[in-house]
């Protein structure tokens, strides 16, 4: 009965663990978004699924035919949401 109980132990361990590290992961270096609209299409088609690096351009600035991910600029009552688009 010690060998099933430390077994339950290490695997409710590494589930946390891998749980924690997805959570900090999503929060501060990845996220994915999906494609909800035909604006992107050739390259990108609708409900296709991308993921986003949030800490490159902290370190250079987007350059041309990048796609990149943002916030909508919205006055108060409109609830804001992310736009996809490619830099021209």
């Amino acid at each position: 009965m010690p060998r099933l109980k430390h077994w339950i132990f290490d695997w409710a361990e590494t589930i946390v663990v891998a749980l924690v590290l997805a959570l900090i992961i999503r929060a501060f270096f990845l996220q994915v978004f999906w494609i909800p609209s035909g604006s992107m299409e050739p390259t990108l088609d609708i409900s296709d699924r991308i993921v986003v690096n949030k800490v490159a351009y902290y370190f250079c600035p987007p350059a041309r035919l990048e796609v990149v991910v943002f916030r909508q600029v919205a006055p108060a009552d409109v609830p804001k949401k992310d736009l996809i688009k490619r830099l021209v």
